[in-house]
């Protein structure tokens, strides 16, 4: 008999210890939260396009007796993609069972060795959690700054998934210019594009922000009273230590910076916006958080935003854990958004 009574938790199990451990200190989603709020979930491998981004053609008019007119455009038109799986798997050695729970020992506990191979799991599902999460959060990011996503590495040939931001919306502050006397040109040039809108804020980098808060015009004229936010972030008040801080407004401009930063695969500091950036933003982007399906007879080919499942070695005694998705942020108007660089 198994001395820890020793049983695999089932995809049911491993969802419901996910959902547990979600809210435990998640990694911070600033570009997710705020731009892609949708979800949706397929049922084959492929992300379609056209199933996402809204429709914005008229119904044609005709007279009474008149025939009716096609309104469904050819399915070649559709767009759809295949997007990089992520498959973050580890395992829990048996020998871990006999390992204190530091968290048990703080509060003075003497957890059973089931109970220790129990909280082993768990971090290797919050682990899982969090990596898939800031994978996401990458995604976002790029998705929104640069109006397209590069995905490659190792294990995945070079693709790129162009989601056909205008080019008139990536300027590069010319040399002399001052960036405050830009923004009503910047907003006016927003507002022209195709399916845009009027930006309601502007996020900097912080060499943007060094380099524009030194401008006498922008001291007299920043209203930093408070007026609630248009983020979903809870805390964005001045110097709040952040990645993330609220500035004040410029007319009903918000004005926001960022710092945020994660690690690559191998270890490297990767700043998710290059600091002498602005990004120009309105409310009508859209976004959603699209998953495609997962290749594993055990998810049922369900859709499923992600699947785990575990399973016994005997020589070394372990359990491996591995928790597999197919994320990709589809914005819905990505002309809503405006890239400008005003540091050289």
């Amino acid at each position: 008999m198994d001395p820890l009574n020793h049983t695999l938790y089932d995809s049911a199990e491993l969802l419901g210890i996910m959902q547990k451990t979600e809210a435990d200190n998640p990694p911070s989603t600033f570009w997710l939260d705020r731009f892609f709020s949708g979800r949706m979930t397929f049922t084959t491998r492929y992300i379609e396009f056209g199933e996402i981004i809204e429709n914005r053609t008229m119904a044609p008019l005709v007279m009474p007796l008149a025939p009716g007119r096609p309104t469904v455009k050819e399915a070649a038109e559709r767009t759809r993609f295949a997007p990089a799986y992520v498959k973050p798997k580890d395992s829990v050695m048996a020998v871990e069972a006999f390992a204190p729970n530091p968290v048990a020992v703080l509060n003075g506990e003497k957890p059973s060795a089931k109970a220790n191979w129990d909280y082993a799991v768990a971090k290797i599902m919050k682990k899982h959690l969090d990596v898939c999460a800031l994978r996401e959060e990458w995604m976002a990011a790029k998705t929104i700054l640069d109006g397209k996503l590069v995905l490659e590495s190792q294990d995945y040939p070079r693709a790129v998934v162009d989601f056909g931001r205008d080019p008139n919306l990536d300027i590069v502050l010319a040399a002399g210019l001052n960036i405050a006397d830009q923004f009503e040109n910047w907003r006016i040039v927003g507002r022209g594009a195709k399916f845009s809108g009027a930006f309601t804020a502007a996020i900097l980098g912080r060499e943007a922000w060094a380099a524009m808060r030194v401008n006498p015009s922008i001291k007299d004229s920043l209203d930093t009273r408070y007026r609630g936010s248009t983020t979903n972030l809870k805390t964005l008040e001045p110097g709040n230590g952040m990645e993330v801080e609220s500035k004040g407004f410029l007319g009903d401009i918000e004005i926001l910076t960022y710092s945020g930063w994660i690690e690559d695969e191998q270890g490297n500091h990767i700043e998710l916006m290059n600091p002498k950036d602005i990004l120009f933003h309105g409310s009508s982007v859209g976004g959603v958080l699209a998953y495609g399906a997962i290749a594993d007879k055990g998810a049922e080919f369900r859709a499923l935003p992600r699947f785990t499942k575990m399973w016994d070695e005997e020589d070394p005694s372990q359990t491996n854990i591995l928790t597999q998705s197919a994320p990709l942020t589809v914005p819905r108007r990505i002309n809503n958004t405006m890239r400008v660089r005003v540091v050289a």
